[in-house]
């Protein structure tokens, strides 16, 4: 029996411009390490898009955030990856010279 892949999910703003960011470079590197690579954007139909998004941080092996322009949205998905132990599944990635608020800067973005 084939082992199951492992599940990448990603953190990041609703925009036109992340596009290539999570196809050429997130979900690039995700798959060369093994890991079925998502977002929420790419899940369709009628869902409860807080609990879709709760319920796709606590199924990931491992999360990436995108805190590049300080998108709230990212931010609130951001606090709920960080609960307990999903903090050490959790990698925050930034533009360079994105001035990341204190609160999650400690972290080494």
């Amino acid at each position: 029996m084939k082992n199951p892949a492992k599940k990448c999910f990603v953190i990041i703003p609703f925009a036109d411009a992340f596009e290539e960011v999570f196809k050429h470079a997130i979900q690039a590197a995700a798959q060369e390490k093994g890991y079925v690579c998502e977002r929420l954007k790419e899940i369709s139909g009628p869902i409860n898009i807080i609990n879709e998004i709760v319920s796709n941080i606590f199924a990931a092996d491992l999360i990436i955030a995108d805190l590049s322009t300080l998108n709230p949205n990212v931010f609130y998905e951001l606090g709920i990856a960080h609960c307990g132990p999903l903090s050490t599944k959790t990698i925050m990635i930034a533009e360079r010279g994105e001035k990341i608020p204190f609160d999650v800067s400690v972290f080494q973005v």
